[in-house]
């Protein structure tokens, strides 16, 4: 599912320059080679860098923002996981006292008015 967002990021990125500017792709697909960079005049090796410098800032920029919202996932991920582990405690503790509260009256004792609300509690949840 990664893989398949991260393309469809690609896609919709923007063309570079570069591509209308000496008719090659920049893209992965196709590498500027040096005799090709030979034979353009400065200027226009000075624009291919320059926008090879913008779309580093750019994708720099675009992982800092995707690392950033990792790192939020990760901690919202602990804080759940906490909950879980309170909430599956809290679940035994209670199973723990009903148990010792269930005996109690199989025992004849008369359970105490506490005891008979929580039960009555659980059994309505």
């Amino acid at each position: 599912m990664a893989r398949m967002q991260m393309e469809l990021e690609k896609q919709k990125r923007k063309k570079s320059p570069i591509v209308d500017m000496i008719g090659l792709p920049i893209d992965g697909h196709q590498q500027l080679v040096r005799n090709t960079m030979m034979k353009m005049p400065c200027e226009e090796v000075s624009r291919v860098r320059d926008d090879l410098q913008r779309q580093i800032q750019g994708l720099n920029a675009e992982l800092v923002q995707m690392l950033i919202e990792r790192d939020d996932l990760h901690m919202q991920q602990d804080s759940m996981l906490v909950d879980i582990e309170d909430l599956s405690k809290r679940a035994q503790e209670l199973r723990r006292y009903l148990k010792r509260t269930s005996s109690a009256e199989k025992s004849g004792e008369k359970p105490s008015r506490g005891s008979r609300l929580l039960s009555e509690l659980l059994r309505l949840s």
